[in-house]
């Protein structure tokens, strides 16, 4: 049976294997239209990973500098300890 709408054969409908899934919604008020993107669940997923993972990433930096920044001796060295070892030669006096 042949018609309208495409099937070639009984039971065959003519549609497509699309899907198509809503990308957001429109807010009306005080007589504006303000559109408004919807996340789907997925995406909301993708963005709290995304944002768990770059926050690990910089907490994990900042804990190493600071592991770093506790190991390194706090050195000061004046010239007059350079001068007594031999280090470098005593400025002269102009």
């Amino acid at each position: 049976m042949v018609g309208f709408g495409g099937g070639g054969t009984e039971g065959e409908s003519g549609r497509g294997g699309a899907s198509v899934s809503p990308i957001g919604f429109l807010e009306l008020r005080d007589g504006r239209a303000r559109f408004h993107r919807a996340l789907g669940p997925a995406a909301t997923v993708a963005v709290i990973l995304a944002g768990t993972g770059g926050t690990t990433l910089v907490l994990d930096a900042l804990r190493r500098l600071v592991a770093e920044l506790r190991r390194r001796p706090e050195t000061r060295v004046d010239t007059a300890t350079l001068v007594d070892t031999g280090a470098v030669e005593p400025a002269e006096d102009r």
